[in-house]
């Protein structure tokens, strides 16, 4: 990606729909208590922060150095205590890289094989830990999106709300999670900005 990519995340992880519905993702998951979070394809680390302030030990990995020089630069970069990585995701399997938490926001979307990406991912879950992503659903139609902002007459005044409409009219309803769920793994997931978003966490079965 380049700078002019990473200029448009950070406006619309700035966004104040785009920063809650990714504090409520965060919230799904317990405290952290120290334990480890690997967040992959982080782009201008919102989730990373998020994730930190939550109490856990965050690594942020991307492959483009704009996205990772942008989340460096936030005020709170500095909370991201695991440090920032630049990264691919076959770079993450071949060191071995693990974490108790896995996450990734938006990230199947941009990937050629989400299959292969989804698997990837799961591998780099620990023992007893669990993957978290984050993908638009369906439902997120332009349509769609003018009525969640113009609900009630109040999420329409949001910081940033307009780019939830360009959100949606770039994903125009495309399926995202496509791929099924792994042998040995339990998927729950978690409806965010009124279905128009998915939280899906995923965890091993016993035995």
């Amino acid at each position: 990606m380049s700078q002019a990519a990473a200029a448009l995340f950070r406006r619309l992880q700035a966004a104040d729909f785009y920063h809650q519905l990714h504090a409520d993702a965060v919230a799904l998951l317990p405290a952290g208590q120290g334990k480890t979070w690997l967040d992959v394809g982080s782009g201008p680390g919102l989730l990373a922060r998020l994730a930190a302030a939550r109490g856990y030990c965050v690594t942020a990995t991307d492959a483009d150095v704009s996205m990772l020089a942008a989340a460096q630069a936030h005020p709170q970069a500095a909370a991201v205590r695991g440090g920032y990585r630049q990264a691919r995701l076959d770079d993450l399997l071949a060191q071995g890289s693990q974490a108790d938490v896995v996450s990734a926001a938006s990230l199947l979307a941009v990937l050629p094989d989400r299959a292969q990406g989804l698997h990837d991912l799961l591998a780099c879950v620990a023992p007893d830990g669990c993957l978290l992503l984050i993908e638009t659903t369906p439902k997120m139609r332009w349509g769609a999106a003018w009525r969640w902002l113009w609900r009630d007459g109040k999420q329409g005044t949001g910081r940033g709300s307009a780019w939830l409409l360009l959100w949606a009219y770039l994903r125009r309803g495309r399926l995202i999670m496509d791929c099924a769920t792994p042998a040995g793994w339990q998927v729950a997931c978690h409806p965010l900005l009124g279905g128009l978003v998915g939280a899906w966490i995923f965890r091993r079965l016993p035995g």
